[in-house]
């Protein structure tokens, strides 16, 4: 069987995560140094770290399919 399928639309702030600082790094294995923006393992776009506000959020993109089954 084969999935055909056509993007319907692009969601850029699909899966918003705010965490604390010690949180991230406990889930990425990474120590944050100060604030700014982090590549962590696996994360299609960045973590803003914000040390004032001891908080780190990641917004993740999806897209949209719509699947068609052939058989």
């Amino acid at each position: 069987m084969r999935l055909d399928g056509d993007k319907i639309g692009v969601c850029r702030q699909s899966m918003i995560i705010p965490e604390t600082i010690s949180d991230w790094e406990d889930r990425t294995g990474l120590g944050f140094p100060g604030s700014g923006r982090y590549i962590a393992p696996f994360a299609l776009k960045p973590i803003d770290v914000d040390f004032e506000q001891d908080q780190g959020v990641y917004v993740g993109p999806n897209v949209g399919v719509v699947h068609r089954a052939s058989t």
